[in-house]
């Protein structure tokens, strides 16, 4: 059973971990920027939004 061993899983949920931060990373940067934007009263394009996903 490879798929239980515990190296393996440690690695796989330390992986997890990573890609949640990173996505909360990126929902943050999103965020201060959506805020910025409106409060400058701009609006954001669809293009921006995609080139930070």
């Amino acid at each position: 059973m490879i798929l239980n061993h515990p190296l393996r899983v440690a690695i796989e949920a330390k992986r997890g971990i990573v890609n949640d931060l990173f996505i909360i990373q990126k929902l943050d940067i999103l965020r201060s920027m959506t805020v910025s934007v409106a409060a400058s009263g701009q609006t954001i394009p669809n293009a921006g939004i995609a080139g930070i996903g």
